[in-house]
C-alpha cells in the first residue's frame, strides 16, 4: 500500500497517511513518511543497481565499478581483492585508516557504505535512495520514488514517472513480470513483458 490509516479523529490530521515522503502540515510542523521497502536495500546491492544509482547521481561508471568490486571485497570473507575492489591492504596501508574490510555480508547500517571505497565520496549523493533492512532485496512499487523504480526496474525516469501516476489513480498497483515461451524447430524463444495493474 501507499499509505496507511492513521486511525485518528484529530481535526486536520489526513485520514490516510502517505508513506511515499508527501508531506503534510500538522500545527506548526510538517510531517512525512517513507516506507523503507521502497528504497533501496544497502544489504543486496547489485551491480546493475549501483551502476544506474551513481549513473542517476552523475557519477562516472568506472567510480561505479570501483564501488562495486569493493563492495563485494569488504562483503566476501577473503582478502582476494576484485579488479577494482579493495581489501584490508587498501584501507589500512594505502589510505592509513583504523579500519580493513569487514569480510562479513551482514552489513551494520546503511552508513557502513561510507567507509568502502568508492562510496566514501559518493555515499552523500546516494543516501536518500538506500535503506538497511534484513527483509531481503524486495522493492514496494507503491511507495518507491521515480528514481528508485528506474533505478531497480531497469527503465527510463519517464516510465517510472507514469508508474507513479497510475500508482496515483488506483492507489496501489501490482507488478507482473510476465514470461511466455514458445517452441519452435530451432528451440525454445522466450518473449518478456512487464505488466503493472
Amino acid at each position: 500500500a501507499s499509505s496507511i490509516k492513521s486511525g485518528t479523529t484529530l481535526r486536520g490530521f489526513p485520514e490516510e497517511l502517505p508513506l511515499t515522503g508527501e508531506s503534510f502540515r500538522e500545527g506548526n510542523g510538517t510531517i512525512s513518511l517513507y516506507d523503507t521497502s521502497g528504497e533501496i536495500n544497502a544489504l543486496y546491492l547489485s551491480k546493475e543497481s549501483i551502476r544506474k544509482l551513481f549513473q542517476h547521481e552523475g557519477i562516472e561508471d568506472s567510480e561505479a565499478d570501483i564501488a562495486f568490486d569493493s563492495y563485494e571485497d569488504w562483503k566476501d570473507k577473503d582478502n582476494l581483492k576484485h579488479i577494482n575492489g579493495a581489501e584490508n591492504y587498501y584501507y589500512r596501508f594505502e589510505k592509513g585508516f583504523n579500519y580493513g574490510a569487514r569480510n562479513n555480508p551482514a552489513l551494520q547500517d546503511a552508513e557502513e557504505l561510507k567507509c568502502i571505497r568508492g562510496f566514501r565520496n559518493n555515499y552523500e549523493k546516494i543516501k536518500n535512495y538506500l535503506t538497511f533492512s534484513y527483509r531481503g532485496s524486495l522493492l514496494n512499487i507503491n511507495t518507491a520514488s521515480p528514481a528508485v523504480l528506474s533505478i531497480i526496474l531497469n527503465i527510463s525516469e519517464d516510465e517510472a514517472k507514469q508508474i507513479v501516476a497510475l500508482r496515483k489513480r488506483k492507489k496501489t498497483i501490482k507488478y507482473q513480470p510476465f514470461v511466455w515461451a514458445s517452441l519452435s524447430k530451432y528451440g525454445k524463444i522466450y518473449f518478456a513483458k512487464r505488466k503493472f495493474t
